[in-house]
């Protein structure tokens, strides 16, 4: 899935959110080495001779682009048709680089198989649970029991797993091997709690549905107590943005706490990435650690938004900023400016995680909130899986660190989907 649709043929199927089957009817490219308006006009006869009427879009041409890709898919008696424009076709390997999740934001269609149906499967708390309320596991496994939409052989193994978790069983499941990924990365999420009410004191659990708990997964509850739990898959587990760190601060951590003295600078700095953009904020973080200056912020804007100036143009601060990373220049979608700020945002992370007390800043935030991480483990055992293991760690007591990261969010081909992340590492 990675690869994207270089690496699909006519007739591969794909299926929409809805999970409707889609096949990839046809898929054409355009290649000139005149320019941008030969390449369209290669296009439009092509459109002529093929009888085309209709034709989305992915992007808008410019004078860069010498290149093009025309693709279709046949379902259930309807076709939708789409173009999308390359600056150039690789020379070797793959034709081009696009890969599966961008293709997907832009037709809403990702490829089909046995096993990527496993990763799309109803199982979220909230496509499982319908409102927010206490549930006993009882509750909770029969609410899964009842999603008849589940694959038979997954939905009753999931049963029997979290069953023998709240009976303190650990044993394997059958039929449950091939769904490996899908069940530490969703199933830990009702199991992380199970185990709790089973071990802790705690009777009942709560899968919040609104977006005011940004931290936490859900709460497991008695008649007096609650505590929060974010589960992560494995030793994995998405990384949490920084806003909720300082909205902590600004609301809940008086401007006498030892913290402020000791690590000012990094609190000022959360906040300049928490308030802007995702382009704007590692930009200004970056002017506030020295890192670049105004008319650097400028200059990196303008270019994720036009065409590329070569790179000898690039002042040699943001040159030596942008050696944090080495991406394909040669890939289709390769932006300078992107390449620019990706190295900028990487670097005010290490400048920020080198500060001798960026750890106890997120340690005093977190402490404000009661929550545990929970860490489920699975193991393989043949067609058999089990829950292996759980980690119980608390962000605030912990002896390991916790660490600002722009890894994912910020690439050289693709325009940042989210802010610069903390993450807590053994």
């Amino acid at each position: 899935m990675a690869r994207g649709l270089a690496a699909r043929r006519v007739g591969d199927s794909f299926v929409d959110d809805k999970n409707n089957q889609w096949s990839l009817s046809s898929i054409e490219m355009f290649e000139s080495s005149v320019g941008v308006g030969d390449l369209n006009h290669q296009i439009e006869q092509f459109k002529i001779n093929s009888g085309i009427d209709h034709l989305t879009h992915i992007n808008n041409p410019t004078k860069t682009h010498k290149a093009a890709l025309y693709f279709s898919f046949q379902g259930d008696n309807k076709e939708k048709s789409y173009l999308r424009y390359f600056k150039q076709f690789n020379n070797s390997g793959l034709p081009f680089s696009w890969g599966g999740k961008q293709l997907r934001d832009a037709t809403g269609l990702r490829y089909y198989t046995r096993g990527t149906e496993s990763e799309h499967l109803p199982i979220k708390p909230s496509q499982v649970i319908s409102k927010e309320s206490k549930l006993c596991p009882d509750e909770v496994i029969s609410l899964i029991e009842q999603k008849v939409e589940l694959p038979d052989d997954f939905r009753f193994g999931v049963v029997d797993l979290l069953d023998n978790i709240k009976k303190g069983d650990d044993g394997y499941v059958k039929n449950l091997g091939k769904y490996q990924s899908t069940v530490e990365k969703y199933i830990g999420e009702y199991a992380a709690p199970i185990k709790m009410i089973g071990n802790m004191g705690y009777d009942q659990v709560w899968f919040p549905m609104s977006g005011n708990f940004p931290l936490v997964d859900s709460f497991v509850v008695n008649d007096s107590d609650s505590l929060g739990i974010s589960s992560k898959g494995g030793s994995r587990g998405a990384a949490a943005s920084v806003r909720v760190i300082s909205d902590t601060y600004r609301e809940k951590i008086g401007d006498d706490h030892p913290i402020r003295q000791q690590a000012g600078s990094v609190i000022n700095t959360l906040h300049l990435l928490s308030d802007n953009s995702m382009i704007d904020g590692p930009l200004r973080a970056a002017i506030s650690l020295d890192l670049i200056n105004d008319n650097d912020l400028s200059l990196v804007t303008h270019l994720i938004n036009s065409d590329n100036i070569p790179s000898e143009q690039i002042p040699r601060n943001v040159k030596r900023l942008m050696d944090n990373i080495k991406p394909n220049v040669d890939h289709p979608n390769y932006n300078i400016g992107l390449h620019a700020l990706s190295g900028i945002a990487r670097e005010v992370c290490t400048q920020l995680n080198n500060h001798p007390c960026a750890t106890e800043v997120f340690k005093v935030a977190l402490k404000e909130h009661n929550f545990v991480q929970v860490h489920a483990h699975t193991q393989k055992n043949g067609d058999s899986l089990r829950f292996s293991k759980f980690d119980f760690i608390n962000p605030y007591e912990f002896d390991g660190k916790i660490e600002f990261s722009a890894q994912k969010p910020y690439m050289a081909t693709t325009k940042p989907k989210g802010k610069i992340t903390f993450k807590v590492t053994k």
